[in-house]
């Protein structure tokens, strides 16, 4: 990587002819949302037309730019002839404008403003006014750092989205692949599923780096593995990482009425991957969809917990040590998960029964013998997995929900064995996601993802001292918190756990115990809350004041606390939310970035609850 400074001149007019010269690969992994909003056919003709309306900028000002650098229009135009197909293949309605035509249009009109490195000041002042009333603005990368022949850099930005160009260094430049991790309760993201999911993208421009202190970007720039933001190359041959807060490379926010999307990457990276262009599409219409719609509800990820971890322990060589790591899980008060090697936790009954007495510890499986599964035949995938549950079982006295392959082998006839079983969850190798999913579709097998730094590479492969790992880790949590993604750790008996390496546990425990907004769940606490949330439907009945958000609660128990995020609509404010039938509701504005944080308590099987958004002006 190399560090680019915030000085300018020449070095942007450089950045801006490359912005129109380069090409790259953008290839994502991400699935629909479970929210609901109203159908078309409540909507009226003329407004179904207008909820379809794009308008995509044709800036005159930046072709005349390319112009002075040399450069054909055809760069530019080329690009935007290929987004309006994207957005017309999928319904919407796109028309080209120019800057004398953005004080025309209507109040709660979506305006993409694509690549426009160029622009005038009356032009400017017409796309602010056009937010301020409360239209939605699309825009990206080093949009209007020239006005003709001045320099403005970052200013416009700035100026309607309050951010703040990064410290550590405000451009980032790769000649390998880039990653973005998404944030797992982002609206601009509400329409793909899995939440949180790795976004890789190859790139030949620099891109710019915000940071702000009262939003919450949509994605931020990470390593391969999601575990840690980029580290910079210096001129001494060192490097240093972007810290989490100044690596967001796309955001969401409020100006004035209206409501605004930024992102770092120029236009060719969000289409044209021949690897899935299928996942590029629906990125981009789920960022015009936001644009569009009139509120937009997001479920929190895990009901009455807000920032989650997953420690896990695989229980199989020196199971003696799990004694150790049953003391600290109780006296810290930390909920973990012990995936057992059946055969061995047969040897260590006592040691097992003793550790019953822990509340904190969930028991999972992690085969029989742990041996080789895959290919063995049904017969003895049956035995390492029902076999092993039922052992367990039978010792703890507790049901085993989870299972941990060994080896990370999974196939299609182990998963089925798994099923048959009765499990309700696997940890599996690491994935691009960070949101417990269902990968199969054979429910209810969910796959909790790997997020953390597997013990192996922090001892084995790196051989970190202790200091650096508990270090590491505890990056590791906040980098993925701080998306709402799930920070899963998992640890051996005869590595983490074993003699004074203990020790790195402990401190991480008492890293947990000294900060509340991380909440430690067991395995089967995250799945039971994942699947309770995917149970929840919402309805959304748009009014000429208010709102109506309709939620059923499909679940066959009671749901003890429930928290969703709505989205507020351009040209709108939220200002209370009142339950039907004298509901108790608790709710918090963001002015900034617009949305209102609803909870609702005490939700019955099968209830039915109606709330009131009031809106004004």
């Amino acid at each position: 990587m190399k560090r680019f400074v915030s000085s300018y001149g020449l070095a942007a007019l450089i950045i801006g002819v490359t912005l129109f010269a380069s090409s790259t690969l953008l290839s994502m992994k991400i699935y629909l949302s479970p929210v609901t909003s109203a159908s078309a056919t409540e909507l009226d003709q003329a407004a179904e037309a207008e909820a379809r309306q794009l308008y995509l900028l044709k800036s005159e000002s930046t072709i005349r730019k390319m112009y002075s650098f040399g450069l054909s229009e055809a760069y530019y135009l080329e690009r935007l002839d290929a987004l309006k197909r994207r957005f017309s293949n999928n319904g919407y309605q796109v028309d080209f404008i120019d800057e004398s035509h953005i004080s025309r249009l209507p109040v709660n009109a979506s305006l993409f403003a694509f690549d426009t490195m160029d622009m005038d000041n009356a032009s400017l002042q017409a796309i602010k006014s056009f937010v301020r009333r409360g239209g939605s603005l699309l825009f990206n990368y080093h949009f209007a750092y020239h006005n003709e022949d001045r320099y403005r850099g970052d200013q416009a930005i700035r100026e309607i989205t309050g951010l703040i160009a990064a410290r550590t260094t405000p451009h980032i430049r790769s000649k390998e692949a880039l990653y973005l991790t998404s944030n797992v309760l982002s609206p601009l993201t509400s329409a793909i599923r899995p939440r949180g999911s790795k976004i890789s993208i190859e790139i030949y421009d620099s891109l710019p780096l915000f940071t702000s202190a009262s939003l919450e970007p949509d994605a931020i720039v990470t390593n391969w593995n999601v575990t840690s933001t980029l580290r910079l190359s210096g001129d001494d041959e060192g490097s240093k990482a972007i810290s989490a807060d100044e690596s967001g490379v796309l955001w969401h926010g409020r100006y004035g009425k209206g409501k605004w999307i930024y992102t770092s990457l120029p236009s060719y990276s969000l289409y044209g991957s021949p690897d899935n262009p299928v996942q590029q599409e629906k990125l981009l219409i789920g960022l015009a969809e936001y644009s569009k719609q009139a509120l937009t509800v997001q479920s929190y990820p895990y009901l009455d917990a807000d920032k989650v971890v997953f420690v896990s322990e695989d229980t199989e060589f020196k199971f003696s040590s799990f004694a150790a790591f049953a003391e600290l899980s109780n006296r810290y008060q930390v909920p973990v998960t012990a995936f057992l090697v059946a055969g061995l936790a047969e040897k260590h009954r006592d040691l097992l029964v003793a550790a019953t007495e822990v509340p904190y510890i969930e028991f999972g499986s992690h085969s029989y013998t742990h041996k080789k599964i895959i290919g063995t035949g049904r017969e003895n995938s049956l035995k390492e997995t029902g076999g092993s549950k039922a052992l367990v079982e039978a010792i703890t006295g507790k049901t085993v929900k989870g299972f941990r392959p060994p080896r990370e082998e999974l196939d299609p006839e182990l998963r089925q064995a798994l099923k048959d079983s009765g499990y309700s969850y696997i940890l599996e190798k690491r994935k691009d996601y960070l949101y417990p999913t269902i990968e199969s579709g054979q429910e209810p097998l969910y796959t909790i993802p790997r997020s953390g730094t597997d013990d192996y590479l922090y001892m084995v492969n790196l051989n970190w001292d202790p200091d650096t790992i508990l270090e590491k880790m505890i990056a590791e949590t906040r980098l993925l918190s701080s998306v709402n993604g799930l920070y899963s750790m998992s640890i051996h008996t005869h590595l983490m756990a074993y003699k004074r390496n203990i020790d790195i546990v402990e401190k991480y425990f008492r890293f947990l115990a000294e900060n509340p907004q991380l909440t430690a769940m067991s395995g089967g606490e995250i799945i039971d809350r994942v699947a309770a949330v995917r149970n929840v439907v919402y309805r959304i009945q748009p009014g000429k004041d208010s709102y109506r958000i309709n939620i059923s609660n499909q679940n066959p128990v009671q749901i003890k606390r429930l928290k969703f995020r709505a989205y507020w609509p351009a040209g709108r404010r939220l200002v209370s939310v009142r339950g039907v039938e004298s509901r108790r509701v608790e709710y918090s504005h963001n002015e900034r970035q617009g949305y209102t944080d609803v909870v609702i308590q005490g939700l019955e099987p099968a209830d039915m609850v109606a709330l009131v958004a009031d809106f004004s002006e």
